[in-house]
């Protein structure tokens, strides 16, 4: 295995897709549609990487960046944030944000 990486998305087919893509390149996925499944499986489980819709039913990247990284054990874990229509003001909150 490459690591192991939290994929967070309202979506399920958008979540499917990314752990196929990732599991063929040998990476363990682990799943979420919300950031409090997110936050609980990240105090939980040791990541190497998160990557996040911009928008889930319960926030924003940019409130799962500041929860996650205010977990004890998590405060370092990178964050891949993506979506589309993001604004450049909203874009730079997500970055600040710790993405």
């Amino acid at each position: 295995m490459q690591g192991k990486i939290l994929v967070l998305d309202a979506i399920a087919t958008n979540r499917i897709i990314l752990k196929v893509k990732l599991t063929d390149a040998y990476y363990e996925v682990v799943q979420a549609d919300s950031i409090s499944d997110g936050i609980r499986l990240a105090r939980s489980l040791t990541f190497d990487l998160v990557i996040t819709a911009l928008s889930l039913p319960d926030g924003t990247a940019e409130r799962l960046c500041r929860k996650l990284h205010a977990a004890p054990g998590c405060e370092h874990l990178p964050v891949i944030a993506m979506g589309s229509g993001a604004d450049p003001e909203r874009r730079l909150a997500i970055l600040r944000a710790g993405a």
